[in-house]
């Protein structure tokens, strides 16, 4: 068979022939395979595609296959037509010329293809088309299958597809060990865990039944019953509580932390492998909060190993049938942790989980957990070290709260003031700050008379204010909000916050003079006392709302039955935070809770000396390029040019 039509232009006769040729070929082989000798059978005939994406890891219909090979090129590694009927290895001699024409971004390297595409993708294809007869009247459901049968189980996948993976426990032997459901293996899982524990509460939070109030059935405050009331029948339901707080024993995973190698290591690496500049601020440990600790107790940082604790407080609405119903979960994180893992959501502990909206009466709520924490910080509990293999006393401290108030969090206070800046400078109906009420203020206290609302017969009209923009400032104001892209550094320094906070009170009285009084609520002051904020504990990242925000969306995402929201929670958290602990022991296995690293340049975030980065490695997700010498030569300059050693020669003699 010829072979060297292979090599050629896709648009060359040679090429057209090849292919052609390469069909009828390949068609005639696969009908002797399957003993098919119908007259018309293009149509439901699929065989491997040898074009440069699918390298016959995807089988096709004819047609499909013509055209991948004119649009995509065929490969020219295969050169043994194997995959559709050819048994003997072509001659050792046999050369071809490499003048096609293609894009070679597209060239797949088969003996990497479990990258791209699972192992037993084709095979699972082929067994899916064998009952290709059972869908003749329903087409869709058939393209479906062939589908699952080609997507990975997940991204990255290297061994399973979506049809493949069910397949495979299916195929077991009988009276095999596997677990009979996945409630099964979650409540293995759960063993091994934390657990949870179920604290009854007054239905109008007053008390819980804890302690003294273990006992009691009613509650002595308010003198409601503990358990379940039918008002409508009159009839008390024993055992079942009227209100349960569930608690996730803090200690337990605190002290869990440590049975990792890997995290042991990395929460004392405030103390052992953070680089420390002065005047500088890149992690809570560098802030003011952080020193005060340490000076106030000095036994306390003497042991780098001792928790220091942030603490968040959020309702999340979880939509309990047409009713709202809300939760309240109490998170922790870890400031121990390197800056870029202490706010991955793996290191985000639930420890409580409150059943409606506490109110000011959450401190009756987070009872068992300050004694917890009490506990942690006064005497401290024994725990066993992984990295050092030693037991030590580990202590904790919460450093500060962390609260979805306007008035507090940072997040709002971004959100509110650039609303209120571009709705107003953009002059949106109903949200603008520059309104008719806002002019009438003017009115009031005889301030701008220019900027009066004029009233003639039955309409009103607001003269237009210096902060007003036309149309085409308005695009132009849009325009360069899309296209604006700015550096994203993690080090603060602190002589450059001085300066920032004179250029902030000159702003704000300069924009003074332009916005109406009604501009200026206390989110436009708040932003005043940021600087102070950054200065007193550290970056702001650390302590705004988003990630909480985010782990809301998970725990929101684990209800699947809204009549019981919490225990769906509980339970769905126990066995993801299990998992995760357990997944650092086994090879080959991604965490849950930290997302893969998308770029190979670590070497500032993550300790790693940057000498240490092979030539050969993009510096970032990119693929690697061949350049000329001239732009090579070009990018070189601009590096000297911008590089500070460089700098005092360039001023010598330049």
């Amino acid at each position: 068979m010829d072979k060297s039509w292979m090599g050629a232009y896709r648009t060359s006769e040679t090429y057209v022939k090849g292919v052609a040729e390469f069909l009828k070929y390949a068609v005639h082989n696969y009908k002797i395979s399957k003993n098919m000798y119908l007259v018309d059978t293009k149509k439901k005939i699929r065989i491997p595609c040898p074009c440069v994406k699918c390298v016959n890891h995807i089988s096709h219909s004819v047609d499909v296959v013509d055209d991948h090979l004119f649009r995509n090129g065929i490969d020219q590694t295969y050169t043994n037509w194997n995959k559709h009927g050819e048994t003997e290895e072509p001659p050792k001699n046999y050369i071809y010329e490499h003048n096609f024409d293609m894009d070679t971004s597209y060239i797949v390297d088969s003996t990497n293809m479990s990258t791209e595409m699972p192992a037993d993708a084709a095979e699972t294809v082929e067994m899916v088309e064998v009952v290709e007869e059972n869908f003749i009247g329903n087409p869709e459901k058939f393209r479906e299958l062939i589908e699952d049968a080609e997507k990975p189980l997940y991204k990255g996948c290297p061994n399973f597809t979506k049809l493949s993976a069910i397949i495979q426990p299916l195929n077991l032997k009988k009276g095999n060990e596997m677990y009979s459901s996945t409630y099964e293996a979650k409540k293995a899982f759960k063993a091994m865990g934390s657990g949870y524990t179920k604290i009854h509460a007054c239905v109008r939070n007053c008390i819980l039944y804890i302690n003294e109030y273990t006992d009691m059935a009613a509650c002595p405050t308010c003198g409601k019953s503990r358990w379940k009331v039918d008002e409508q029948k009159n009839k008390i339901y024993k055992n079942i509580p009227a209100k349960v707080l569930w608690y996730f024993p803090i200690i337990s995973r605190l002290k869990r932390l440590f049975q990792s190698k890997t995290t042991t290591k990395d929460l004392t690496w405030h103390a052992t492998d953070r680089k420390v500049d002065i005047g500088v601020l890149s992690h809570q440990a560098d802030s003011a909060t952080w020193a005060a600790i340490d000076d106030k107790y000095p036994d306390f940082a003497s042991e780098p190993r001792n928790l220091r604790l942030g603490i968040s407080a959020d309702g999340v609405d979880v939509n309990r049938g047409n009713r709202n119903h809300s939760v309240w979960p109490i998170l922790i994180v870890i400031y121990n942790l390197p800056l870029w893992l202490c706010m991955k959501r793996k290191f985000i502990i639930l420890s409580l989980l409150i059943s409606g909206t506490p109110g000011n009466d959450i401190d009756v709520f987070l009872a068992p957990f300050i004694d917890d924490l009490q506990l942690l910080f006064d005497i401290g509990v024994e725990t066993y070290d992984a990295y050092a293999q030693e037991k030590f006393k580990l202590r904790a401290v919460v450093l500060w709260t962390i609260n979805d108030y306007p008035a507090l969090d940072f997040m709002h206070v971004e959100k509110n003031v650039s609303e209120s800046l571009t709705r107003t400078v953009l002059n949106v109906p109903g949200n603008t700050k520059d309104g008719y009420k806002a002019r009438s203020d003017l009115v009031h206290y005889g301030l701008k008379p220019e900027l009066h609302p004029k009233i003639e017969w039955n309409n009103t009209t607001l003269p237009a204010a210096s902060c007003t923009l036309t149309k085409e400032e308005k695009d132009k104001f849009c325009e360069t909000l899309y296209n604006l892209r700015v550096p994203q550094g993690k080090e603060i320094k602190l002589d450059e916050l001085d300066k920032l906070q004179e250029e902030l009170c000159v702003t704000l009285c300069l924009l003074e003079k332009h916005f109406p009084p009604s501009f200026f609520d206390v989110m436009i002051h708040l932003t005043v006392h940021l600087n102070r904020e950054v200065k007193l504990c550290g970056p702001i990242f650390f302590r705004w709302m988003y990630p909480f925000e985010r782990f809301m969306k998970v725990i929101k995402g684990h209800v699947r039955n809204k009549n019981r929201p919490e225990g769906y929670i509980a339970e769905e958290n126990v066995a993801e935070e299990t998992i995760e602990f357990f997944s650092e022991f086994l090879k080959n296995m991604d965490t849950v809770g930290v997302p893969p690293d998308n770029h190979n340049t670590c070497g500032i975030q993550k300790g790693v000396d940057s000498s240490s980065i092979t030539d050969d490695t993009p510096l970032s997700a990119a693929k690697s390029v061949e350049v000329s010498a001239d732009l090579f030569s070009k990018a070189h300059f601009f590096v000297l040019q911008n590089t500070s050693e460089v700098l005092p020669y360039i001023k010598r003699h330049m």
